[in-house]
């Protein structure tokens, strides 16, 4: 929008978790974590000569969770190791802070997201030949604990590795 504009951004998290073998290759695992990120930009004039200024760009969000977790290893019957990895996870998270507020010619717009949110999610990772090839995949759901028709995200993955 505007020639010579800089503009920063940075994130910085810390998550810990410890995993509790349960049976049969399930383990359950509680989880924390806490993200800090801030984006800044210089103000400038767009091209209608407004001014774009930004007031707010602060984020601390903190998530707590758990995910239940199935892996199993075999042997395939030409002596190479096998093994799959099945999980699903429930997680809450909280914005702690007021979201981003960016003011033109004076007109304040902001935008947050509800403060409490939860996510569900599932996936998978099936590799053989001694871990050499993986196929894997994710699904992920995203929602406000209110207005979740307003608020919400989905997303996954699918992906191969191969190793050499």
């Amino acid at each position: 929008m505007a020639s010579g504009n800089n503009g920063r951004g940075y994130t910085s998290a810390i998550e810990a978790g410890k995993g509790y073998t349960l049976s049969h290759g399930l383990s359950l695992t509680p989880q924390m974590q806490v993200t800090y990120s801030r984006v800044d930009f210089d103000t400038f004039r767009d091209p209608f000569d407004s001014e774009v200024s930004l007031q707010e760009g602060d984020s601390l969000r903190g998530r707590l969770g758990v995910s239940l977790n199935k892996e199993t290893t075999w042997s395939a019957k030409d002596g190479t190791t096998r093994r799959s990895h099945i999980y699903s996870h429930l997680d809450l998270h909280n914005e702690f802070l007021n979201g981003s507020k960016v003011q033109v010619s004076g007109v304040e717009f902001a935008t947050r997201d509800e403060r409490q949110s939860v996510g569900l999610g599932a996936g998978g990772t099936y590799e053989w030949q001694n871990g050499r090839y993986a196929v894997y995949g994710n699904v992920n759901l995203l929602g406000a604990t209110r207005n979740i028709s307003d608020n919400y995200a989905v997303g996954g993955t699918i992906g191969a590795r191969v190793s050499w």
